[in-house]
Formats: structure tokens, C-alpha cells, sequence
């Protein structure tokens, strides 16, 4: 049964693929946390659909060792992800007032 799940795999959308290109306009501390969520949620939905494609293959251990670990995915990501979400959210009103400031500026010494 092994051999099956490690040649499991999840398919990424394309979209994600494009975020990563523009990522390091976060800052490396931003976009590492980015990362780490993005793997935790990968780690998850890969888990979760094996789990709900092979659970009849499994013994009543093994899935209970793949729900462990979907559930431990979700646990090791909850906190890190909500203070992402937080610290992102001020990063952007940073990152707009600072834009849009300058725009007010040109626009008044005009």
C-alpha cells in the first residue's frame, strides 16, 4: 500500500504559479511565512484526496494515521496563517497609503 501514496500526486492550479513570481514583492520574512502556508495547505488537500480516493484500500490504523496527519497540517498552519492573513493586511494599507501618498503629493505640487 505504501508504494501507492508515494507515487501520489496533487495538482497545483496554474495561478499559483504565477504568485510565485511577484512573492518577493512581500519581503523575505512575508514571503517565506507565504511559502510555508502554501506547502502547509498543499500538504493537506494531498492527504485529504488520497484519503478520500484510497480510504477503502486502507486499515482502520492507516487511516487513522492520514487523518492524524491532515489534522496535524491544519493545527501546525492555523496559527502562522491567521497572523499572516493580519500582518499582510497592514503590509497592504503600508504599502497603498505610501503609494497613494506620493500620487497626493505629485498631484498638490503640481
Amino acid at each position: 500500500m505504501y508504494q501507492t501514496w508515494v507515487n501520489f500526486r496533487c495538482k497545483i492550479p496554474s495561478k499559483v504559479g504565477q504568485f510565485s513570481m511577484q512573492i518577493y514583492t512581500l519581503g523575505a520574512k512575508n514571503s517565506e511565512n507565504v511559502v510555508f502556508i502554501y506547502q502547509q495547505i498543499r500538504a493537506f488537500r494531498t492527504s485529504f484526496t488520497g484519503i478520500m480516493k484510497y480510504h477503502r484500500d486502507m486499515s482502520i490504523p492507516e487511516l487513522t494515521l492520514w487523518l492524524e496527519g491532515a489534522i496535524a497540517t491544519i493545527d501546525r498552519s492555523h496559527l502562522p496563517g491567521t497572523q499572516l492573513v493580519d500582518t499582510l493586511r497592514i503590509y497592504a494599507e503600508r504599502s497603498y497609503i505610501k503609494v497613494r501618498g506620493k500620487e497626493l503629493l505629485t498631484t498638490l505640487r503640481g
